[in-house]
């Protein structure tokens, strides 16, 4: 039985880990998704100028399209994506999820045959826009990379801790890809991909 359980507690892991992301650390960033207090080499030198004119796009389409109102929205849907996931309950981020991100997060969750994960971030999430793209139909693609301190354990059903007893945080960093289409500023950003 003991063999079973850590068996599933660590498919468990291993299937949270896939779906929302990877250990690492990346350098901080401003709003402008732009890196400060490190050494930039004229490589991201470039990449930076690319991504600032790229903010300028945006913000010829749109003046509210701006890099602190749009980081604002995609820390949104980071957070309430990984609480919902966490929880086992998406309905409230359903509208953000793309059909095969939505199916994922559901088998995953059904995986979990009863056991709970507890999530928590221990400091505010940051994000890093990688990359912007608009097509001629003004669909945007926001590449980002998220870096967030993260407490995660998983319960069984009578509350005994059944992985990270010792509730050890980890540094997580997540890639994702965000679609919208700027001709409706209403709609949401929606998660299409995770890499």
């Amino acid at each position: 039985m003991i063999y079973f359980l850590a068996v599933l507690t660590f498919l468990i892991f291993y299937q949270f880990y896939k779906i929302v992301g990877r250990s690492d650390c990346i350098p901080d960033q401003n709003d402008a998704g732009t890196y400060r207090d490190t050494e930039i080499t004229p490589a991201d030198k470039a990449q930076q100028n690319a991504i600032l004119a790229q903010w300028a796009m945006l913000k010829k389409i749109h003046s509210t399209l701006t890099p602190a109102a749009v980081i604002h929205e995609l820390l949104d849907i980071f957070e309430k994506a990984h609480h919902a996931f966490a929880k086992g309950i998406i309905a409230d981020v359903k509208n953000f999820l793309s059909t095969s991100i939505l199916d994922q997060f559901q088998n995953e969750i059904k995986n979990r045959k009863g056991y709970i994960m507890q999530m928590s971030f221990l400091q505010k999430p940051e994000c890093i826009i990688k990359k912007i793209f608009v097509d001629a139909d003004k669909n945007c693609t926001i590449d980002t990379e998220f870096q967030s301190e993260q407490l995660v354990y998983i319960e069984d059903k009578s509350g005994a801790i059944v992985d990270n007893p010792h509730k050890l945080s980890e540094t997580v960093k997540n890639y994702w890809v965000f679609k919208k289409n700027l001709a409706n500023l209403s709609a949401p950003w929606m998660l299409v991909e995770m890499v």
